[in-house]
């Protein structure tokens, strides 16, 4: 018997439904590219290889992925590695548009979503399930922008789905989980060199004014032309720009 392994973050969703409203979400169809990243036991892998998707898995526990090898290695290509590392390599395996699943560890999340919607290949949409309280986050239900969010949501469109609570899963974690939709979308290549660098300035200390943040590489004076040019008040917080005017001000900035 596989022991599930705290440190990799393992918890395995057991609602069968949730599992089905992942492939009618992606819109999973025979002979699809497909990248399950993280596939555990195999719930989604089984029902992937059902509907005979051209199905590449990457599981970093070696018995899972050996279980894995075991029960379905002629319909599938599996990769024993962390996701990390191996990215760009397995993505560009598929000559042709491609989709991702995925039930991620919580610590992955964060560093994941900025390597697919930042990649050079991009997949034409990703469902992944992650902690609730990072997808209200990166989704801006909670009507707070985040470096994550801004930075996701300049490279693709991003959907809270359901939430899917913690019974859900076994063993139990202590918090829910949530489904996101990323479409990656055409981004303003020209801009996009300053609004990562302005982003990353701007969360550099939260609890500061952004303005203040800012001015560390932007000259006072032509800073603060530009907040009174787009009406942003002077004592906001970062968290308090929506993308839109984080793009506004890229634009500004670029200028410069």
């Amino acid at each position: 018997m596989i022991k599930q392994k705290k440190r990799l973050g393992q918890v395995f969703l057991k609602n069968h439904i949730v599992i089905l409203d992942i492939l009618r979400i992606a819109d999973i169809k025979e002979k699809d590219n497909i990248l399950e990243i993280g596939p555990g036991k195999g719930a989604l892998t089984k029902e992937l290889i059902k509907r005979k998707t051209n199905l590449i898995v990457v599981e970093k526990d070696p018995e899972w992925s050996s279980y894995l090898k075991e029960k379905y290695e002629d319909n599938l290509t599996i990769y024993t590695d962390d996701i990390r590392d191996i990215y760009s390599q397995v993505v560009n395996e598929f000559k042709k548009p491609f989709k991702i699943v995925a039930n991620i560890p919580y610590y992955l999340t964060s560093f994941l979503i900025q390597l697919i919607v930042t990649n050079e290949k991009r997949p034409s949409i990703c469902i992944l399930m992650i902690q609730k309280e990072v997808a209200l986050r990166i989704t801006e239900k909670d009507n707070k922008s985040s470096l994550l969010s801004l930075l996701t949501q300049f490279y693709a469109d991003v959907r809270y789905l359901k939430t899917v609570p913690k019974a859900d899963f076994k063993p139990v974690p202590k918090v829910d989980s949530a489904l996101i939709e990323i479409n990656p979308k055409r981004y303003n290549q020209e801009i996009e060199e300053t609004y990562i660098k302005i982003v990353k300035q701007g969360f550099l200390h939260k609890r500061k004014q952004l303005f203040k943040n800012l001015k560390q590489i932007i000259k006072e004076d032509k800073l603060k032309e530009i907040f009174i040019k787009l009406n942003i008040p002077l004592n906001i917080r970062a968290e308090e720009l929506s993308s839109q005017e984080w793009i506004k001000l890229s634009k500004e900035i670029k200028l410069l």
